[in-house]
């Protein structure tokens, strides 16, 4: 199985690039790093189907609630 690289960050930190097998889906990707998938979860800057497949050069990132005041 083919090897496909893509980078994964959260709001405000750097981000870091893995390496995942061709055919990784958003969730067990998410999974994987310990976290869940939710609204929040952007791909490439979209909201997809946490079964959506992973492809080389994706950006994954979490925009999590900013909450104060």
């Amino acid at each position: 199985m083919a090897k496909m690289t893509v980078r994964f960050g959260q709001l405000a930190k750097p981000l870091s690039t893995s390496t995942i097998a061709e055919g990784t889906t958003l969730e067990y990707f998410l999974e994987n790093r310990n976290y869940e998938y939710s609204s929040s979860v952007r791909v490439n800057g979209r909201v997809v189907g946490k079964t959506s497949e992973l492809h080389n050069g994706d950006i994954v990132t979490i925009i999590e609630s900013v909450e104060g005041g």
